[in-house]
């Protein structure tokens, strides 16, 4: 009778020992999956932080076009001011060359001038 009660004892610890040794293997499995959700939740924090970063790159090729356009701008404005300049400039030799009182006007074709 003793035998079959320490039987039964042993078997009964054998089965404490392979549920205490499931029980650290769940424990380690449920380990596993923290650090797999740790890894996907920095994995998900990169992949905003790489679009966050390739929309600061569209910001700046844009930035960089807004300056081009505005020197673009700038230097019409110039050509537009020059043209004015000259286009005033011209008006005036044209009404000196064309008006009575200047004295080159006569001689123009005496020293073969072209308008």
């Amino acid at each position: 009778m003793k035998s079959v009660l320490l039987e039964v004892d042993s078997r009964r610890h054998d089965a404490f020992i392979e549920t205490n040794r499931r029980h650290d293997a769940l424990i380690e499995t449920n380990r596993r999956h923290d650090v797999l959700i740790e890894t996907n939740r920095r994995h998900d924090a990169l992949i905003e932080t790489n679009r966050r970063h390739d929309a600061l790159i569209e910001t700046n090729r844009r930035h960089d076009a807004l300056i081009e356009t505005n020197r673009r701008h700038d230097a019409l404005i110039e050509t537009n001011r020059r043209r004015k300049t000259l286009s005033i400039l011209f008006d005036y030799v044209f009404n000196l060359y064309t008006t009575q009182s200047c004295p080159l006007a006569k001689p123009i074709t005496q020293h073969n001038h072209v308008l």
